[in-house]
């Protein structure tokens, strides 16, 4: 995304416009596919911008992420302090063990943890503090969607991808001993083959 404005004032009603932007330069609607964030800003582009279908990877609950980030902090105070003090919001997940912890299941290889750990870049100061607002008004939404969570989603609180798709009346599936980056957890390949039978089911 190339934002107009410096990257720590960016919204995320900005992330939405930029995909907009994209968007608006396609022959035809994408489905929109969002992981994490991208669960956000992938709804609230929905409330603007009609999709032909959706898909939800690690949701947050429909109340925001308030409840994880305290959970988050009592276990992590000095990290969070000092995160949101002198430092940025990816430095909560800066180190190998953080990082699994939050992100990842203990079978995944060291070398898939290291790597992310090292190339996390920085976040939008004002996108982070949007994620503890609720998300969109089921009323205002009417694609097909698809909810995708982990078991073992540090990042997550246990409930939060199932009560977003009875929120949205979507079908879900969460996956067993899999961690919040479902795209290089051990087992991607049932995440992948879901999407594209769910895909196939919708008639895509």
């Amino acid at each position: 995304m190339l934002f107009r404005s410096p990257l720590n004032s960016c919204s995320l009603a900005d992330y939405v416009e930029e995909v907009h932007a994209v968007v608006a330069k396609l022959e035809s609607a994408p489905i929109l596919v969002g992981h994490s964030l991208g669960c956000w800003v992938v709804l609230n582009s929905l409330v603007k911008q009609r999709s032909p279908a959706a898909i939800l990877m690690a949701p947050g609950t429909p109340k925001g992420l308030r409840r994880w980030a305290f959970g988050a902090m009592r276990r992590h105070p000095w990290t969070f302090l000092r995160a949101m003090t002198v430092g940025s919001a990816e430095d909560v997940f800066k180190t190998p063990a953080l990082a699994r912890e939050f992100c990842f299941t203990a079978c995944t290889t060291d070398i898939i943890v290291r790597s992310c750990a090292t190339r996390l870049e920085s976040e939008s100061t004002a996108v982070t503090r949007d994620l503890m607002k609720r998300l969109p008004d089921a009323s205002l939404l009417e694609e097909p969607m698809l909810v995708l969570g982990a078991q073992d989603d540090g990042m997550r609180v246990d409930g939060d991808a199932l009560a977003v798709a009875q929120s949205y009346g979507a079908e879900v599936e969460i996956f067993p001993g899999m961690g919040h980056v479902m795209m290089l957890e051990p087992g991607w390949q049932m995440v992948a083959e879901k999407i594209e039978s769910w895909l196939a089911d919708q008639g895509f």
